[in-house]
């Protein structure tokens, strides 16, 4: 008799056991209640995903050269930390630095490799590659191709880049192009 009372009860033990390590953790009401909490705190994964897009939706304009549309995700009061020197900042001088390239490169194409957002930034790593057809920036048109990685960083208030940092492989990009001679030949 004892012995059939401790078989069930182990059998219950252990019943229980397995259901409860089949639990998702995730799935409890305190889990969802701590998530929605830190969410709220942190501004939620919505805001980065939000931001996340705005970025893909800039990439797409400057890949079809419809870089007017800019406007639709940059403040109009943006600034460029990076903008050549010489140059006012704000949404129309950055787009006439964009239509440089559009002009030099009319098929350039971003492949986002890397992208990540916290808060109100995005970090991105691109791969931007075409030929070089235009003349712009009084350089000629190569007729060559390239393949450079950018970085970059933006600030996103209210759905719009407030802030942006950007880097290129321009020393590469124009050793590509043939206008400037390979580092470290003879």
């Amino acid at each position: 008799m004892k012995a059939r009372l401790f078989l069930v009860v182990a059998c219950c033990t252990l019943a229980l056991l397995f259901t409860a390590c089949q639990t998702d953790p995730k799935e409890s009401k305190e889990y969802k209640d701590l998530k929605a909490e830190l969410d709220q705190i942190k501004g939620g994964d919505s805001l980065e995903a939000a931001n996340i897009e705005v970025y893909k939706k800039i990439i797409q304009v400057n890949d079809s050269t419809e870089i007017d549309q800019l406007g639709d995700y940059f403040a109009a009061d943006f600034t460029f930390h990076d903008m050549p020197e010489g140059l006012p900042q704000g949404l129309e001088s950055f787009k006439g630095l964009i239509k440089g390239y559009v002009i030099s490169i009319p098929n350039m194409q971003q492949e986002i490799k890397h992208i990540m957002a916290e808060g109100d930034l995005i970090i991105a790593h691109t791969t931007m590659s075409g030929v070089n057809s235009g003349a712009s920036m009084d350089m000629p048109a190569t007729g060559k191709s390239i393949k450079v990685d950018a970085y970059d960083c933006m600030r996103f208030k209210d759905g719009k880049v407030i802030e942006y940092w950007g880097v290129a492989d321009v020393m590469k990009m124009m050793t590509q192009m043939g206008l400037m001679p390979e580092m470290g030949g003879e």
